[in-house]
């Protein structure tokens, strides 16, 4: 019975500390591409612009052009050095999801509609100019 809790206890504190390895944390940097937007009675063109996410141990910043917005991050899947996160930024209610392939150094951000996906790609601390 004794094991049991100490078998329970053991995989709870793994689960609760689950965050993104430290190899895998950085500046990831990408392009939104144009898209356009229905509006019933007209369509309007969005331009295209630069994403930048810096993923930390515990937070999140996103810079798309000259704004900046900082959230939190949950990891709702690991597997291996693929992390599925959930961004929460005080600017807007919805989570951004973001897909994190740490052997590729790639991330894949879920448009949040109707914005399309992009890919973006680690930089490498030189090149970070956040």
């Amino acid at each position: 019975m004794k094991i049991w809790v100490l078998i329970c206890f053991f995989i709870s504190a793994v689960l609760c500390n689950a965050q993104v390895k430290k190899k895998d944390q950085g500046t990831y940097k990408g392009l939104i591409p144009e898209y356009k937007i229905n509006t019933s009675q007209e369509l309007i063109s969005v331009d295209s612009c630069t994403i930048q996410i810096k993923i930390e141990k515990n937070t999140c910043h996103i810079k798309l052009d000259n704004l900046k917005y900082e959230g939190t991050y949950k990891l709702t899947k690991k597997d291996k050095r693929t992390y599925v996160l959930k961004v929460k930024t005080d600017y807007s209610d919805i989570e951004e999801q973001l897909i994190l392939f740490g052997k590729k150094k790639k991330i894949k951000r879920k448009g949040i509609f109707p914005q399309p996906n992009c890919e973006l790609i680690k930089l490498k601390k030189r090149e970070v100019l956040w």
